[in-house]
């Protein structure tokens, strides 16, 4: 199985590279990588929606022989009733560009609220960009059904102001904040490619106070929820 594996930053795909160096048998020839019956490339975009976008486009562009991508990082998480912890790692089902659209008199309106975007245009499914597991190997469904499901939004600002917050979670009702999740989403289900973001929590949407984030602790979840697909993956190409 041939994967590409994307992150913003080689600190959030460093647990699983440990991980699998720590078992044996990992190969590496410049951002390409074998793992027993496992390939996957490695493409660390760099931060943000643009940074994103133009990396997945062209790595895309020059092979079209993957089956799998995954995007994996951390994230915030908002205070809600039926939130998120820190630490946790779950699967984000749905993605939005937060900001995306005209702030003015009446406040903010999306794309699709003027009319410049048509709610369901593809790859929107009313306004968001929803991922579909039909296309993912059973393999990989099982693996994300033991995960929580949840909402993001995507912005490439990091929010910090109490009214902002507000707004945002009144508007959307997100579970997580991602600086590059809708990004990833837009081109892999403009490319119809299979695919699926991960994301582990690493501290809470609210006030900045660094002191307060748990940013090792989120990444080595993370590390080890990846690593336990990667080794399923691998049993199961074994017996094939």
């Amino acid at each position: 199985m041939k994967i590409l594996l994307v992150s913003a930053t080689w600190l959030e795909v460093e647990p699983l590279i440990i991980h699998l160096k720590n078992m044996g048998g990992l190969r590496q020839t410049g951002q390409s990588y074998k793992w027993n019956n496992i390939e996957f490339n490695l493409l660390i975009t760099g931060v943000g929606i643009a940074a994103t976008a133009y990396s997945m486009a062209k790595a895309l562009h020059h092979n079209h022989q993957y089956q799998l991508v995954i995007d994996i990082g951390i994230a915030g998480a908002f205070r809600r009733k039926d939130g998120l912890t820190i630490g946790e790692v779950v699967y984000i089902e749905t993605d939005c560009f937060a900001e995306l659209g005209v702030r003015g008199d009446q406040g903010f309106q999306t794309i699709f609220d003027i009319g410049l975007v048509k709610p369901y245009d593809y790859p929107y499914n009313n306004g968001l960009l929803v991922n579909t597991t039909d296309k993912l190997p059973e393999i990989v469904c099982r693996f994300l059904r033991k995960l929580p499901s949840v909402k993001a939004i995507t912005s490439d600002t990091i929010h910090a102001n109490p009214n902002e917050i507000e707004q945002l979670a009144q508007m959307y009702k997100p579970y997580l904040e991602t600086m590059e999740g809708a990004a990833f989403y837009y081109v892999t289900l403009n490319d119809r490619i299979p695919a699926f973001q991960l994301r582990a929590i690493s501290n809470y949407v609210e006030e900045r106070d660094v002191s307060k984030w748990e940013i090792p602790w989120a990444l080595n979840n993370l590390g080890e929820r990846i690593f336990m697909l990667f080794n399923n993956l691998n049993k199961e190409i074994a017996r094939i």
